[in-house]
């Protein structure tokens, strides 16, 4: 927990008057960095709080053991066959995961290293009762920033979105709600790199009733030469779990949502928490705990509330 805890604080250090974290952030600390064993860095809630979020005091012994262990997870769950490519002296590997999702469609593509280690990766789904396609979330890792990583995760789900019929059914608009997380911590590079892919700007979330964390969006609307060409890579293969772990947004806290969505980890819920415990309720639903009530703030000209319901 306390590994979590201050990688999310290391990916949200600029975001001003946070407490907590954000649940983007937390997705985004389980996928790319795991955890660590609990031996080499311990959670005992009752270390203060300035020590337990000090990310800038964990050893490389603790960010190598996170590492070891987040690459045996991987290759326990990777195909045999990937596609490759090269970014100046690096190799990569690009794996693809299918998955429907009550009546929705969703497509994850993640990029690791020749380590095998997670590098970043792209979340897109079309939503079939709102008629849109909504790229979830687009993540590169720090370290592999600015040498094409991105703009390749991009296209990959662009592809798959522009040619796939299912997809094209709903929509042939690509909508991106960018997350606050984003906007605060670099605005101008995450505008930047959506225009320079074609896509237009805009200043308010064109996605209200989906994904409220937004305040700007990205869009882009299939051309002629895109839209419902074949996929070029149709005949590689799948994966036939997703390779990073599953972990999904919650909508805010009502029956038919609880329903509807699928779970996030406790974890997850722990490193959120820590530090106001005392706000959380449990509350059953269909024989499932759930946690109710998580609220974080943030600030970005206007003053924003957020609510997450995490499950168990």
């Amino acid at each position: 927990m306390r590994f979590l805890h201050c990688v999310c604080k290391m990916l949200d250090q600029d975001m001003p008057s946070l407490m907590g974290t954000t649940l983007l952030t937390s997705v985004r600390a389980v996928k790319g960095w795991w955890t660590c064993d609990e031996k080499v860095l311990e959670s005992d809630t009752a270390i203060p709080v300035a020590e337990f979020e000090d990310w800038g005091s964990i050893s490389l012994g603790v960010w190598e053991n996170a590492r070891q262990r987040r690459i045996e997870r991987i290759k326990r769950r990777i195909p045999k066959d990937s596609e490759t490519f090269n970014r100046g002296n690096h190799r990569f590997q690009v794996f693809y995961h299918v998955e429907q999702i009550f009546e929705d469609k969703q497509f994850d593509v993640v990029i690791l290293d020749s380590d095998f280690d997670s590098v970043g990766w792209g979340q897109i789904r079309a939503y079939t009762q709102t008629h849109q396609i909504v790229l979830e979330d687009l993540f590169v890792k720090p370290e592999h920033r600015r040498c094409g990583i991105g703009s390749k995760l991009l296209q990959e789900m662009e592809d798959y979105a522009f040619s796939d019929p299912e997809f094209l059914k709903i929509s042939n608009i690509i909508t991106v709600p960018i997350p606050r997380v984003d906007v605060y911590i670099q605005y101008e590079t995450v505008k930047q790199f959506f225009e320079a892919n074609r896509y237009n700007w805009r200043y308010t979330s064109a996605l209200p009733d989906i994904i409220e964390y937004a305040v700007f969006s990205a869009v882009k609307e299939a051309d002629a030469t895109q839209e419902g060409r074949t996929r070029k890579r149709k005949s590689l293969p799948l994966s036939s779990s997703p390779v990073l772990p599953v972990v999904r947004f919650v909508r805010p806290w009502s029956d038919a949502n609880c329903k509807r969505y699928l779970t996030v980890s406790l974890v997850i819920s722990a490193t959120l928490a820590y530090g106001d415990r005392k706000n959380i309720q449990v509350v059953k639903f269909e024989g499932k705990q759930f946690l109710k009530g998580v609220t974080f703030r943030a600030y970005d000209g206007i003053q924003i509330s957020e609510g997450a319901t995490l499950s168990s």
